[in-house]
């Protein structure tokens, strides 16, 4: 990642879901019932598909304190195919600075 995205606590961005079109509007109301500002990603002024033929949905949750548990309540909602949280798949994250130096963390934590 670059340094950019080096933050203390998530939610400095915007969480990407990954939703069946198929009973999108619900699944976004169960999104927004987590607590965020879902939007719909559009290209061209139409909804954003991806390669398996899905939309991907931008959620606002300005601070997330518990991702593990916002993870798993997210993965639940019908609809749902993944969410860019990726909890407990990386045991070290490579930082990227603008001075071309490169610094790896790891941890115990969840990344």
């Amino acid at each position: 990642m670059d340094e950019s995205k080096q933050v203390p606590k998530l939610g400095k961005f915007y969480l990407h879901v990954e939703i069946v079109p198929f009973g999108a509007n619900l699944t976004r109301q169960k999104l927004h019932e987590l607590g965020c500002i879902t939007s719909l990603r559009k290209m061209q002024n139409k909804p954003f598909v991806t390669d398996y033929g899905n939309y991907i949905v931008d959620c606002d949750f300005k601070e997330i304190d518990r991702p593990a548990e916002l993870q798993a309540s997210i993965n639940l909602i019908p609809g749902v195919v993944e969410n860019g949280l990726f909890i407990c798949l990386a045991k070290k994250v490579t930082v990227g600075f603008l001075d071309g130096s490169v610094q790896e963390l790891s941890s115990m934590n969840e990344y």
